[in-house]
């Protein structure tokens, strides 16, 4: 829960933010900072997503196995348990819902203007953002937002055209 509000609430909602999350991360006592945070987090998480597609995918068409992927990044310090689990859900064609495409793509646009608002490059975020809407615009907004891999590879529908699912 990440939260933001004046400190003499805080003791008054904690109750509500236990029952709907592990932990709660005050962030300022400025309204709408949780939220600012939450877009800040969700680029990395968007943007570990859609490198680890790439990556897959590239070693797919290279004729490498892509576990040899993961196995490479694996205990490095650019290896991420998200990364190795959204890689293996990309792998193994898991894409039941954990965060959907569809929402990731909601996401990826407010954080483009969010991006904009703030005067910085925006040209990271807009690749990331293509890269889910093509996936989510060829049928696949329902599933995980793992399934962005089928934009990777240049799919235009539901049906593989490499060796992954």
């Amino acid at each position: 829960m990440l939260a933001a509000g004046p400190e003499e609430l805080r003791e008054r909602v904690a109750p509500v933010f236990a029952a709907v999350g592990s932990r709660t991360l005050w962030v300022s006592e400025r309204p709408g900072d949780g939220h600012r945070l939450k877009l800040t987090a969700n680029a990395w998480i968007l943007s570990i997503t859609a490198a680890a597609a790439q990556s897959v995918a590239l070693a797919d068409r290279l004729g490498l196995d892509p576990r040899l992927f993961l196995k490479a990044i694996a205990g490095a310090p650019a290896d991420s348990a998200y990364a190795q689990l959204k890689g293996r859900n990309m792998i193994e064609g898991v894409f039941e819902p954990a965060f959907a495409l569809g929402g990731a793509v909601k996401d990826a646009e407010l954080i483009l203007d969010t991006v904009r608002g703030a005067g910085l490059d925006e040209r990271l975020i807009r690749a990331v953002h293509d890269q889910f809407r093509s996936a989510a615009r060829a049928g696949h907004a329902e599933e995980d937002m793992a399934a962005v891999i089928r934009a990777t590879r240049g799919e235009g529908s539901r049906t593989a055209r490499s060796g992954l699912p």
